[in-house]
């Protein structure tokens, strides 16, 4: 077995592997416009939450987010954009 550094590596660089596209449209779409004044903290939030909502999304089990929407007695949303992240979140880590 390899050991824990060289694991943590790996997963550290496939991560970032994975999530490249969506940091790039946060960075794109969010921190730049904020950094630069053009846009609030409020908008900036909006804007870099999209991406990773849209990520998470479509890598969590519908199963797994029904069980959070059902818990917190929630309406179903229409969009993903309407998912609080409070249940999105955990639906993810399961």
């Amino acid at each position: 077995m390899p050991p824990n550094q060289v694991i943590i590596g790996l997963a550290l660089f496939l991560t970032f592997f994975v999530m490249a596209p969506t940091l790039q449209e946060v960075n794109d779409n969010a921190l730049q416009p904020l950094f630069n004044e053009e846009i609030g903290i409020e908008e900036a939030y909006d804007r870099a939450s999209t991406p990773f909502k849209q990520f998470m999304a479509q890598h969590t089990r519908q199963e797994d987010l029904e069980l959070f929407i059902k818990y917190n007695q929630a309406e179903r949303p229409e969009t993903v954009e309407e998912i609080p992240l409070t249940m999105l979140v955990p639906a993810f880590a399961l």
